[in-house]
């Protein structure tokens, strides 16, 4: 239970289903036919986009994770890059500018 607790991925899917559930109730009178909708209705709708909102957050991360090749990288980026500032450019050449070492 505590790998999974401090995972980067567990606090970003908490994240996201707290501060997704008031954006979406937010954004809910925007919608066309709210009005005509019940309320249960509207609660469901929310709480898809939620989930929905947390698959995105779990996605990017699993995307950030892939290119720094590491999930716990996400959790102090600036603590590698004051070690290793060059971090990037040692694992992938750059065509752009080959002189960077």
């Amino acid at each position: 239970m505590n790998k999974l607790v401090y995972h980067p991925a567990f606090n970003i899917a908490i994240f996201a289903l707290l501060l997704s559930p008031p954006w979406e109730f937010g954004q809910m009178w925007l919608y066309a036919s709210t009005s005509e909708m019940s309320h249960l209705k509207g609660i469901r709708i929310c709480m898809v986009a939620t989930l929905g909102d947390a698959f995105i957050a779990l996605f990017a991360l699993a995307v950030v994770a892939a290119f720094m090749q590491s999930p716990t990288r996400v959790r102090a980026p600036r603590a590698l890059l004051i070690r290793r500032p060059r971090l990037l450019l040692q694992n992938r050449r750059c065509e752009r500018f080959p002189n960077i070492k």
